[in-house]
């Protein structure tokens, strides 16, 4: 309008909805759009979003150091710093959260439906199942007669070794051997399956050899023959399992612990492979935080924290 003044606005005082439009002052916005105040009152566009990598359902993210993880679809990729990615791990169930747990040089990963670990971006299956329908009997050696016990267990070529049962009882009524069939294991990781033997009548199993371990599917025999004097080192992975697939996992103390529904499960001491069934606590709900700290874990179940205190999860009070 010819002769009307320029308004010049130099700041404004944020949105304001309290009367109607017509009756603001006129530094007062009514509406905006991705427009950001500075302390001032000046306006400015706010920052917008670019698609960086585009993928089917991208969740779980996590990073340490210079390794980062995430899962898209039912994949488990690495991501680099220059923002690509790799698939490390596929047939993952979809949709389901990723946790992870760093331990040295290795990273834990559970999803409640699968479990692995990772070294050097290098997956390997995270534990190893015992062997299941050992079968033993009595062969030719020179072990005498008595009751003896035989177990094997699975072993990889890093000396991961898996746990085992009571063990069979197989009774000499003559000189003789133990002879046992072991079937090959779905683990690709192993290498060699390790056989034990007690002492005549005894109750402690000792290693008795190693043999390789058979293609999956298929079943072989050994014969231990003795003497009892070529047993020497003790069984230590007897009554352990492999870990369950687990929702959360967190490390404490040397222990890796994990959420599986309402229960609180726990490794062996530095081992983390090894897993028994007795190791638990259970929670009145569903297990949603797993948070270790100096002088015990935080839990949170069921919309309570509880606090276990403790160096050892057998210790927690």
């Amino acid at each position: 309008m010819a002769g009307s003044e320029p308004i010049v606005l130099r700041a404004f005082s944020g949105l304001r909805n309290e009367v109607s439009g017509e009756r603001l002052p006129l530094e007062a916005l009514v509406e905006a759009t991705n427009v950001d105040l500075d302390d001032s009152g000046m306006p400015s566009r706010r920052d917008g979003y670019a698609v960086e990598r585009a993928g089917a359902d991208i969740h779980s993210l996590w990073a340490s150091g210079d390794l980062g993880l995430f899962v898209d679809g039912g994949s488990l990729k690495v991501l680099a710093r220059d923002l690509t990615s790799a698939a490390i791990v596929s047939g993952l169930t979809p949709g389901a959260p990723m946790s992870y747990c760093e331990v040295g040089d290795e990273v834990f990963f559970c999803n409640g439906y699968e479990r692995g670990a990772l070294k050097a971006r290098q997956y390997r299956p995270w534990g190893i199942r015992p062997p299941t329908n050992v079968a033993a009997g009595a062969g030719a050696g020179i072990l005498p007669p008595g009751q003896y016990l035989v177990a094997a267990t699975y072993r990889d070529a890093q000396g991961r070794e898996s746990g085992t049962g009571e063990g069979a009882l197989v009774t000499l009524d003559n000189e003789g051997g133990v002879s046992i069939a072991v079937q090959g294991s779905a683990n690709p990781s192993v290498t060699e399956v390790v056989l034990y033997l007690s002492t005549c009548n005894g109750t402690t199993l000792y290693e008795a050899g190693a043999i390789p371990a058979p293609v999956a599917g298929q079943t072989t025999v050994a014969t231990i023959a003795g003497p009892e004097s070529e047993l020497q080192r003790p069984i230590v992975t007897q009554f352990y399992g492999a870990p369950p697939a687990g929702h959360l996992v967190a490390h404490f103390r040397g222990r890796v612990l994990m959420a599986l529904g309402n229960r609180l499960r726990w490794s062996s001491a530095y081992g983390y492979d090894l897993w028994k069934e007795t190791d638990d606590l259970g929670f009145h709900g569903r297990i949603t935080m797993l948070a270790p700290v100096d002088g015990g874990v935080f839990v949170g179940a069921a919309g309570k924290t509880w606090w276990l205190a403790g160096q050892a999860p057998e210790s927690f009070t």
